[in-house]
């Protein structure tokens, strides 16, 4: 069983910087706190109904297991988001192997998506959503 602290900052990370709020109509959106008057929005939030937040990852969700990714949900993406990517890593491979293993991806996950279910298709694409598996990232 392993920790999932780390990858679960990736997934949340990965999910917000590929929202794509720069959409190339020149405007920009006020905020709380810049003075323009604008209100704040709630935090984007990603969970599982499989483990708590910093816990473990059960061994049915590893390669230990049935290999089978956790459910997953989200809300509150960035406003103008256009679409989700989930990337799971393994960053303690790295002290181990000197690489970060990349377990899955799965993205074009749709805007209007708020989950990801309990052991996704492992197809390279479902209904227009792609997913990559196993990939080695190589850290010098």
């Amino acid at each position: 069983m392993k920790n999932l602290g780390l990858a679960l900052l990736s997934i949340a990370f990965v999910g917000v910087l590929s929202c794509g709020g720069g959409g190339g109509s020149g405007s920009s959106q006020p905020s709380a706190g810049d003075g323009s008057g604008g209100s704040q929005q709630a935090p984007f939030t990603l969970s599982s109904s499989a483990f708590s937040d910093g816990g473990r990852i059960p061994q049915k969700h590893t390669c230990d297991g049935e290999d089978v990714n956790p459910p997953l949900t989200w809300s509150n993406p960035p406003q103008g988001t256009k679409s989700f990517v989930i990337v799971v890593d393994d960053p303690d491979a790295q002290q181990v192997a000197g690489i970060v293993w990349t377990h899955w991806v799965i993205y074009d996950i749709p805007a209007t998506r708020t989950s990801i279910e309990e052991a996704f298709p492992k197809q390279a694409d479902v209904n227009g959503i792609k997913r990559v598996l196993r990939t080695l990232v190589l850290i010098r």
